[in-house]
């Protein structure tokens, strides 16, 4: 897959919003995002990362990652429209993240801990969901790829922010498992 990597002027700016939801250029890219997903084994995608500039984000997290993580089921594969993200409490979580823009590396983020999400689905469905802990941090880090934003801007301490493989020695062997990519 092509993939934007950091210092490719796409992922640094905001994405700009679909006026027709239904035009099948944008059918096509929720099948690239989610073909993209599939093949590179993520838990999200951004349209900017598969140099698209369009207002476009795709989640998924399998059964068996879901649980890993304390979620019971599957969050189901969702192409997301022109989404927006609200917090719904103050609480913020130092987390754990990686992007296939930065491979190899990873760093210690905040993200709020619970969120509102809403968007457009490709046939034109809108929906409002709630999100907690793992699944609200896919949504923020996608959402900040719409929005010119990648993850490592978010990091408060910079020795918390490195190779994957230099952190392997001092974190959990199924966290870094999570960011060889």
């Amino acid at each position: 897959m092509h993939i934007a990597y950091m210092g490719n002027p796409i992922l640094y700016q905001r994405t700009k919003d679909i006026a027709d939801i239904k035009a099948p250029e944008v059918a096509q890219m929720a099948v690239k995002l989610k073909d993209t997903l599939t093949t590179m084994q993520a838990t999200g995608f951004a349209a900017p990362q598969i140099f698209s500039p369009l207002r476009m984000m795709v989640i998924s997290v399998s059964a068996k990652r879901a649980k890993k993580f304390g979620y019971k089921k599957a969050i189901p594969t969702t192409v997301l429209i022109n989404p927006t993200v609200k917090p719904l409490s103050n609480e913020i979580t130092m987390t754990w993240e990686g992007c296939y823009s930065i491979p190899r590396m990873m760093g210690l983020v905040p993200r709020y801990q619970h969120i509102q999400y809403s968007g457009y689905l490709p046939n034109g469905k809108f929906i409002t969901k709630e999100a907690t802990g793992f699944h609200a941090f896919i949504v923020q880090h996608e959402y900040d790829h719409l929005n010119g934003i990648l993850y490592f801007m978010r990091i408060k301490d910079f020795t918390k922010f490195g190779y994957v493989d230099e952190f392997a020695q001092q974190l959990p062997a199924e966290l870094i498992a999570e960011y060889k990519n």
